[in-house]
């Protein structure tokens, strides 16, 4: 039996008896099939469910996962077999509301978390360490952990440990590092970012640093480069920043393991945190960096690189999604961060749309050509999920023979009435006004539709790197309305018509990292990314109002 036809076999067999697979209009046909069918082979099987189980959406799942959510919590077979013990929520990356997707989730995926946490501290030398800028906040709804696919993996790691709950989580230090676990419980995104920058510095062992985005990484490298005396007083006195917000129940466990070191503060104060390399004069133990830098999270790559210097290697995350659990390993290719080795994550079925309509399995992928994924998972009780990514095939790995595709972005970008930009086009014009304003613009943005002026066109908001206001917003908006219309021939034909050129807004510095800020008060600091494209008013408001 290939491989396919087993993973749909246990598929079905695994969920044929949920509360989903019986009500849900979309899987009635093979159900009927299945209530029918007196002997039903593998192959049988599979043929039916490839011709009879149509692409789902979230719609096809959101009663079901809202009856969870709203305290169902005590019924199995809703969505799978078991009782689900975590709910994920993702982050939509339009900036609208968020998705959630109950789970049981088993020690296996903390198991495979430890090994990944083992393989870093393996990479560096004897007696230095891992720092790792994340969070393992957690809501807690009805007795469920809710927040997003990485958090669920490191709180799956400790509790494997030995550390299920968060009171023994915020009673226990980090033994690899000596770094208070409680620290990484705060919900505040700043006192996040204060307190990793503090433990962080007065520390000259760490050899590794780590963050799930390039994003998150460059606000807590910003941080300490903006509050450089604030931190280095903190760490003189063993106080902590004026603005830090703390839970009381948090506040011991951080502060007992946190002293004065006033060596190393003034050790701190005699190197300048704004040279190319500062990070390897601060920890000249660091041997890595890593980051996600697929996407857009691209454009953090020179700004890492400036902190961490030439002779540190950059590497790249996984690429991951909270939406159907899935996963792909980097290849760790320099010049391209989107080339992924596919894995087959706890025994998910992948599939590929085509962009002409044809589905197809992964045997049947033709090199240079782009697909959306397709994924049925039955962790999630999610069958044939349009996870909205667009991929491009590159090969296969010769090892294990798994897919390699290289990440192109999510399907979607704006709707202008006489045409679309696509999000790729989108991200294409961002990134020349990137490479052209030399370095006066932080390299993050978000667009969306504008028709405030009458015609149509495509606006963008960009972050300036100081408040000196000399930033040429004409320019940016011919460069960006030239680039968009040299990709896209519709928006050519019609600018000037029922278009108009881009229209450019600019951000106060740190906006986007306030937004994070924001935005991880709902769904963690894990989940949080920078819109390509803003669908949700209230998020296109948020940003409007702070623009200069």
């Amino acid at each position: 039996m290939n491989q396919r036809k087993e993973l749909i076999v246990e598929h079905v067999a695994y969920l044929r008896d949920t509360k989903l697979f019986h009500t849900s209009p979309a899987l009635n046909p093979f159900k009927l099939f299945l209530e029918t069918s007196t002997y039903c082979s593998p192959d049988d099987l599979e043929a039916a469910f490839t011709k009879l189980v149509p692409i789902t959406t979230y719609a096809d799942y959101k009663d079901l996962q809202d009856s969870i959510i709203s305290g169902n919590v005590d019924t199995p077979n809703v969505l799978f077999p078991k009782l689900p013990n975590y709910i994920m929520n993702s982050s939509s990356t339009s900036g609208g509301k968020s998705k959630f997707f109950a789970i049981h989730a088993d020690e296996d995926i903390g198991v495979k978390m430890l090994a990944m946490q083992k393989m870093k501290a393996g990479r560096i030398a004897e007696g230095s360490v891992v720092l790792e800028i994340n969070s393992i906040s957690a809501q807690n709804v009805f007795g469920l952990s809710v927040c997003p696919g990485s958090i669920l993996a490191a709180r799956m790691a400790l509790k494997v440990k030995g550390l299920p709950t968060d009171e023994e989580i915020a009673a226990t230090v980090d033994s690899s590092n000596g770094i208070p676990w409680a620290i990484k419980l705060v919900q505040d995104y700043s006192t996040l970012l204060a307190l990793h920058s503090l433990f962080g510095l007065v520390d000259t062992r760490v050899g590794y640093i780590s963050a799930v985005f390039s994003s998150i990484w460059l606000d807590w490298a910003h941080y300490i480069q903006t509050h450089k005396g604030e931190l280095l007083q903190c760490i003189e006195f063993g106080t902590l920043p004026v603005a830090c917000l703390i839970e009381e129940e948090l506040q011991e466990s951080i502060m007992k393991h946190w002293k004065a070191n006033p060596a190393r503060a003034q050790e701190l104060r005699g190197i300048n945190f704004n040279h190319d390399g500062w990070m390897k004069v601060v920890w000249p133990e660091l041997q890595f960096a890593e980051a996600g830098c697929g996407g857009v999270f691209a454009s953090g790559i020179p700004r890492i690189r400036s902190a961490i210097g030439p002779s540190v290697p950059l590497v790249f995350g996984p690429y991951a999604s909270t939406e159907a659990m899935v996963m792909g390993i980097s290849l760790q290719n320099e010049t391209d961060p989107n080339l992924f080795q596919m894995i087959n994550f706890g025994g998910c079925l992948f599939e590929y749309l085509e962009l002409n309509g044809k589905l197809v399995s992964g045997a049947e992928l033709k090199q240079g050509q782009r697909y959306k994924l397709i994924v049925s998972n039955k962790r999630l009780g999610i069958w044939r999920y349009d996870l909205s990514d667009v991929l491009e095939h590159v090969g296969f790995h010769p090892g294990s023979k798994n897919s390699i595709m290289r990440y192109i972005g999510r399907e979607g970008g704006i709707r202008l009435v006489p045409t679309f930009i696509s999000e790729q086009e989108i991200i294409t014009a961002a990134k020349s006004v990137f490479d052209s304003t030399n370095g006066k613009v932080a390299r993050e943005f978000l667009s969306f539709p504008d028709s405030t002026a009458g015609m149509e066109a495509v606006a963008f908001c960009f972050e300036a790197v100081d408040n000196n206001h000399n930033l040429d917003v004409d320019h940016m908006e011919d460069t960006l309305t030239n680039v968009l219309r040299s990709q896209n021939e519709r928006f050519g034909l019609f600018l000037g018509d029922s278009l108009r050129k881009c229209a450019v807004r600019v951000l106060p510095p740190g906006t986007f990292a306030e937004y994070r800020g924001w935005k991880a008060r709902s769904v963690g600091s894990g989940q949080v990314k920078i819109p390509v494209v803003v669908t949700n008013l209230e998020v296109r408001d948020w940003f409007l109002a702070r623009c200069f």
